[in-house]
C-alpha cells in the first residue's frame, strides 16, 4: 500500500533504508521533477469501468 504524504517526502532508500531522512527540503528539484512525471503518468492513465459496473448496467436495462 502507499501512504500519501503532504507536503511530499524524499527519501534516498539506497543509503536510508530506514526513511529516517526526508530530503526534500534539500532537493525541492527532485520533488518537482517526480510530482510532474506522477502527473504525466497519472494523466496516461485511462480507467475502464469495473466489471461489476458493466453488469449492474446489464441488470438495469
Amino acid at each position: 500500500p502507499t501512504t500519501d504524504h503532504e507536503p511530499p517526502i524524499l527519501i534516498d532508500l539506497v543509503n536510508d533504508i530506514a526513511e529516517n531522512n526526508d530530503l526534500s527540503a534539500t532537493s525541492p528539484q527532485a520533488v518537482k521533477a517526480i510530482q510532474q512525471r506522477v502527473a504525466e503518468f497519472q494523466a496516461s492513465i485511462t480507467i475502464a469501468p469495473s466489471i461489476f459496473d458493466r453488469q449492474k448496467e446489464k441488470q438495469t436495462e
